[in-house]
């Protein structure tokens, strides 16, 4: 790159906080040209709420609109999960994981599996990240240097997911399931 040409950069801002940087061209043209044509049309990848306070919209990050979806803490979704837009989507914690299958020493733990496939089928439907697949499964039980034996058989016996043709599915008639798994999971931090 020349020192003489121009940067072009497009910063994302909430109030003074950055919570997105570009250095994409075609972005920044794009912004630009919204800006100049007074394009006002929301982007289909902002999530807004209700604030009962002042009626106002309030965008919300994907984690926040996660955390609020499973109607627990957004620190708490952080400490135990710290999901991404990238793969492998969840960088789980070695205590809360820890934590949470010591809840379990005298009864049936969950398979590994089922917890980790729920964990993803839950933050990438909110996220809109597409479909959980057992690859996404295996590469976050590495992270825990954990292998994955009989999948298919313990999402079987999972009253909450489904398996077919390598693809974790939630089932939308037990979503409370899941979901009070999560926050079980989460405020094991």
């Amino acid at each position: 790159m020349n020192e003489n040409e121009p940067i072009f950069k497009t910063v994302l801002y909430v109030d003074d906080k950055v919570v997105a940087t570009s250095n994409n061209l075609t972005l920044w043209q794009s912004v630009l040209s919204s800006i100049k044509c007074n394009d006002s049309q929301p982007l289909n990848a902002i999530n807004k709420s209700e604030n009962k306070d002042n009626e106002s919209k309030v965008i919300l990050s994907p984690v926040e609109k996660f955390a609020k979806e499973i109607d627990i803490e957004v620190d708490l979704i952080k400490d135990a999960l710290n999901p991404t837009m990238e793969t492998p989507f969840i960088h789980l914690d070695m205590k809360t994981w820890e934590n949470y299958k010591k809840q379990f020493a005298n009864k049936r733990a969950l398979p590994d599996v089922v917890i980790v496939g729920t964990i993803l089928a839950l933050w990438k439907k909110s996220a809109n990240l597409g479909d959980v697949m057992q690859k996404d499964v295996i590469n976050v039980l590495k992270q825990l240097n954990i292998s994955s034996n009989n999948a298919a058989r313990s999402y079987k016996n999972c009253e909450w997911l489904k398996y077919e043709s390598n693809k974790i599915i939630l089932m939308a008639s037990k979503f409370s399931l899941a979901q009070n798994m999560l926050i079980e999971y989460c405020k094991s931090v």
